[in-house]
């Protein structure tokens, strides 16, 4: 659905996916997995998964293919989890985080607590490395204020002065 919009999915990195292909195995041999999918017509057209832990169902990712996303087959699919969470005696759906359609829902926001525990100074600077850029990756999402787009000029201008040649 991502390639659709022409953005990057959850699952293009290598990485990324060998570690989510590494933590289904895990999660399906300590029966925690639960993978959910919506068929129309012998065809796959919605995916979700996630974990269970205690009485909680961690919601942590979802597919769609586009052509199907006017029918509503997230939400649908969506719909079917939470019974079948329910029918499995699982007291809480845990979205894992803000989301316009979960709002729908009723959810109710809870803080989250990140702990790191770093046993050497590179896993430190790694930690850093990475926090930082999570935080310029969100606010690359996003547009600039005004008045920080107004600062960033200001010193673009400053150092094409110092340099006395433009910057590219």
């Amino acid at each position: 659905r991502m390639k659709s919009r022409g953005r990057l999915g959850s699952f293009e990195s290598r990485r990324i996916l060998d570690f989510h292909m590494a933590m289904a195995k895990r999660g399906a041999e300590c029966d925690s997995l639960r993978v959910f999918f919506l068929r129309v017509a012998g065809e796959d057209v919605a995916v979700r998964y996630g974990y269970v832990g205690g009485n909680t169902f961690y919601d942590y990712s979802t597919g769609l293919d586009p052509r199907y996303e006017k029918h509503y087959v997230g939400f649908v699919l969506l719909s079917y989890c939470i019974e079948h969470c329910i029918k499995e005696g699982i007291r809480t759906f845990d979205f894992l985080g803000p989301g316009q359609y979960k709002e729908h829902w009723g959810v109710t926001q809870r803080e989250k607590l990140t702990l790191a525990v770093h046993f050497t100074r590179a896993a430190r600077l790694y930690s850093l490395w990475d926090k930082t850029i999570r935080t310029v990756a969100s606010y690359a999402k996003r547009p600039l204020p005004p008045q920080i787009t107004q600062k960033l000029a200001n010193c673009r201008q400053r150092v094409r002065l110092r340099l006395r040649k433009p910057l590219r």
